[in-house]
């Protein structure tokens, strides 16, 4: 019998992203989901993926249809989308359906995952609940509730009770803060699936390359790396001058690590990518010893979001420098060095460290490296998917 499994999501690939002009998105979730069909499909399983394909709309009304292709050997379906924000909204409620009802009809065992907890996917919910499809939930952030009022708060209160209800079969997540999200029994943490291709990193006394991807913002714990190089343009450490730091991403301070990059603050080199495509970023990873991952160990989120981009720094070979975070030193134990993206002065510690023992970080990031290859590697995260939801325990 054919095992199917359909995600429903909004990961997106770059030219589909730049065709529809979507700037909205977060290609690290992207990855994880790509790479998470690409597991189950090397374990038999015949993974979906049915994107909404959308983003923040531009206004223009431009209009973009149906659309199938297959990203890393697993198809995709793109549901339409329309650069206006109430006929994109229910552009996407209605035509979820329509995939759905194909895949209802396909002989096999079908089950659907929703990807968060999206008011867009509410047609589709209700349509999995009237076919009779197993329905699952993937819960990725934890929900905020401080400082809402009090109808978002019933109306959050609300959306979690019908997700409960309609994705009863199991609840995947992100991180093991998460579990006081869901009352569910049958539950998978899924921290991502690496890739096959090995690359041992080459660390030199003379240059050390520094990562800073994703969201760049105040809630990313990137200010503090911007208060660590005024910390080195005030003090001009001769050490720093080994240090490059790359800036992959968007985000409100990207303009911020612009402004420094034109002069000489005291470092090797820092360099503004901006938003990337995947393989411009996978070029970048390769060049770069160390990745940084900087979001506050405090608030609401700390220990209800697992910044995903870990694994793949470290599976890559990266050093991680990271805020103690949800389950990172879970996973990473003493292999990564923390720091407190609170406190400046201990990342700055933390970079003087690593440029003064080359020898002893490559040996630490090749320990990480070894670990997210062990307990994210393909082979092993297959099986586990499978296991969670084609074979439930009774």
């Amino acid at each position: 019998m054919t095992n199917r499994l359909i995600v429903l999501c909004n990961a997106l690939d770059d030219e589909t992203r730049i065709r529809r002009g979507i700037t909205s998105d977060s290609p690290a979730a992207s990855r994880k989901m790509f790479m998470m069909c690409r597991s189950l499909r090397s374990v038999g399983v015949r993974p979906w993926i049915v994107s909404l394909g959308r983003g923040k709309q531009d206004g223009s009304g431009r209009l973009f249809g149906f659309k199938v292709k297959r990203i890393n050997s697993c198809p995709v379906i793109y549901l339409p989308f329309e650069h206006s924000r109430l006929l994109s909204l229910i552009l996407t409620l209605l035509s979820a359906i329509i995939p759905l009802n194909k895949f209802a009809r396909m002989p096999g065992n079908t089950v659907i995952m929703f990807y968060n907890r999206m008011p867009a996917y509410l047609a589709a919910l209700l349509f999995a609940k009237i076919r009779g499809i197993a329905a699952f939930l993937d819960i990725e952030d934890g929900e905020i509730l401080e400082g809402q009022g009090p109808l978002t708060k019933k109306l959050t209160q609300l959306k979690k009770l019908v997700y409960a209800s309609i994705c009863s079969r199991g609840t995947m997540l992100a991180c093991e803060g998460l579990r006081s999200e869901t009352t569910s029994k049958h539950i998978l943490c899924y921290y991502g699936t690496v890739g096959q291709e090995f690359v041992e990193k080459s660390w030199t006394q003379d240059s050390v390359h520094i990562l800073l991807g994703g969201t760049i913002s105040k809630e990313t714990g990137a200010d503090a790396m911007i208060q660590v190089l005024d910390l080195i343009e005030r003090r001009r450490p001769l050490w720093s001058r080994k240090l490059t730091l790359e800036i992959s991403g968007k985000g409100d301070l990207v303009a911020e690590f612009s402004q420094r990059a034109g002069k000489d603050i005291g470092m090797g080199g820092l360099v503004i990518h901006g938003r990337t495509t995947d393989e411009e970023y996978q070029a970048i990873v390769r060049r770069c010893q160390v990745g940084l991952a900087l979001k506050p160990a405090t608030g609401q989120l700390a220990n209800t979001t697992f910044p995903s981009k870990v694994i793949e720094m470290a599976s890559a070979g990266l050093l991680l420098v990271t805020t103690d975070i949800s389950d990172v030193r879970l996973i990473f134990g003493e292999s990564a060095v923390y720091v407190h993206s609170e406190d400046p002065e201990s990342i700055y510690v933390a970079l003087q460290k690593i440029v003064s023992s080359v020898e002893e970080s490559s040996v630490r990031a090749l320990h990480g490296q070894a670990i997210a290859r062990s307990a994210c590697d393909s082979s092993q995260v297959g099986p586990k998917l499978k296991q969670f939801f084609f074979n439930l325990p009774k």
